[in-house]
């Protein structure tokens, strides 16, 4: 079910080409802020920091640092090596 819902409707049969992924992401991106109001969603590139994230919400900037990456392996260091 998960593979006919994502892998064949979504993406195509063509989930492990990384360009038509990437591009059905973007088109999927433009698609929700073109039918959003602005106020009510926030777009960032990670790479500006907490900043933008923390003003949009009207919070304070964490004191801590946005995490730099979205690597599974570091998760799982990181989250196994909480006992």
């Amino acid at each position: 079910m998960g593979y006919q819902t994502v892998a064949a409707q979504v993406f195509s049969d063509r989930i492990s080409d990384r360009s038509c992924s990437t591009q059905v992401f973007r088109d999927h991106i433009t698609q929700v802020q073109s039918e959003s109001a602005a106020d009510r969603l926030l777009t960032i590139d990670l790479r500006e920091g907490w900043q933008p994230l923390c003003a949009f919400l009207d919070v304070q900037v964490a004191e801590i640092a946005l995490p730099g990456t979205n690597s599974s392996k570091e998760f799982a260091d990181e989250e196994w090596k909480q006992s």
